[in-house]
């Protein structure tokens, strides 16, 4: 039997081979395909969320709340789509506090959207300006270093 080293992961830093029979290099393919893919996504993610908190930042006093409210609700799907993503990348990841950092980002952006539906200005501000781009910053920081 043929053996094939392949490379598992992208970082040159923490490079790890496994050897398989060459029965096995499509489903290799596959898989480190799959790997790219969700973490392209989680990299598109986490610079698109940044983009829509700062928007939700800049605009949740004087636009429509149902504008802020879909866009906040928008960050949640995107960031519980990027906890499914990490749970199945979870055994390669280098940085597990990423996952409980993507936690804690949902949490901060479900406190927002209970703030908002309470219609409380205060507790919406002090959200958004202690604890959701604390949350955020802490998360992409991660996300940063365990993609790119």
């Amino acid at each position: 039997i043929h053996n094939t080293s392949v490379l598992l992961k992208e970082n040159e830093v923490n490079q790890r081979k496994v050897i398989l029979n060459n029965s096995n290099q499509q489903i290799i393919k596959k898989e480190l395909k799959n790997y790219t893919a969700r973490k392209n996504y989680i990299i598109e993610i986490s610079e698109t969320l940044g983009e829509a908190l700062n928007y939700i930042k800049q605009n949740y006093k004087n636009v429509t709340n149902l504008q802020v409210k879909t866009l906040v609700n928008d960050s949640i799907v995107g960031v519980r789509m990027v906890s499914r993503n990490l749970e199945t990348m979870y055994s390669d990841l280098n940085n597990k506090n990423v996952k409980l950092e993507t936690d804690n980002l949902e949490s901060s952006l479900n406190n927002l959207m209970n703030s908002l539906n309470e219609g409380n200005l205060k507790k919406t501000q002090n959200i958004i300006n202690s604890q959701l781009f604390k949350e955020y910053n802490h998360w992409k920081a991660g996300i940063k270093k365990e993609f790119i």
